[in-house]
């Protein structure tokens, strides 16, 4: 029971904050950092009159973790993330609870410390992963966490991870299509188009 009313308590905090991680950026297009992991990632788009008109919820590629300063996806080891430990310092959050795969489940970082699983949206409803709170899935689209090939402000063709052939095309930052190469091509990510094996240096790991 304690800890039900702490709980409360903090969830009352954190939306007398008014959460909107979209808000905090002042550039469209907008990506921001969402805390519920180290790859994890909010497209923001608004208008020409600066109203948000859809949030994207994406996933930098593997071995790749968000950059909050950069707005980009870093892989060169110089972004330090702590999946055990993604709350911010100083900070009253909601986060989405990434192994839900239905996207009902929250967790909850105060002032910078993790409390796990802290509640459940209602049936019917998604967590909002931008603002914090439970809305009908016509808001906010249960994407999941599926991993997304495309980076930040990218465009052109990018490899899917996990095959040699398939690659989506990117427009900034946003996944438009997926196509195949043809039957005995590989997917080349130094010229993104499908090209002969042997010219795919480094080799396709997945072949």
């Amino acid at each position: 029971m304690k800890t039900f009313i702490i709980i409360s308590l903090l969830f009352a905090i954190v939306h007398a904050q008014q959460q909107n991680l979209c808000g905090e950026r002042t550039r469209n297009p907008q990506f921001v950092n969402d805390y519920s992991g180290c790859r994890a990632y909010l497209f923001c788009n608004f208008d020409a009159m600066n109203t948000l008109v859809s949030v994207h919820q994406l996933v930098c590629p593997e071995n790749t973790v968000f950059n909050e300063e950069l707005s980009a996806c870093d892989g060169t080891g110089g972004t330090v993330c702590n999946p055990a430990a993604p709350c911010p310092p100083g900070r009253n959050l909601m986060i989405a609870e990434p192994t839900d795969p239905n996207c009902r489940r929250f967790s909850l970082c105060s002032n910078g410390i993790l409390l796990p699983n802290v509640g459940t949206c209602p049936v019917g409803t998604v967590f909002n992963r931008n603002y914090g709170t439970c809305t009908t899935e016509a808001v906010a689209p249960c994407l999941g966490f599926s991993e997304s090939p495309c980076e930040p402000f990218s465009n052109g063709f990018y490899r899917v991870f996990g095959s040699c052939t398939e690659h989506a095309f990117c427009q900034n930052g946003i996944e438009i299509s997926r196509h195949n190469c043809p039957a005995g091509q590989h997917f080349n990510p130094a010229t993104r188009s499908c090209d002969s094996p042997e010219n795919v240096v480094p080799p396709c790991p997945w072949a």
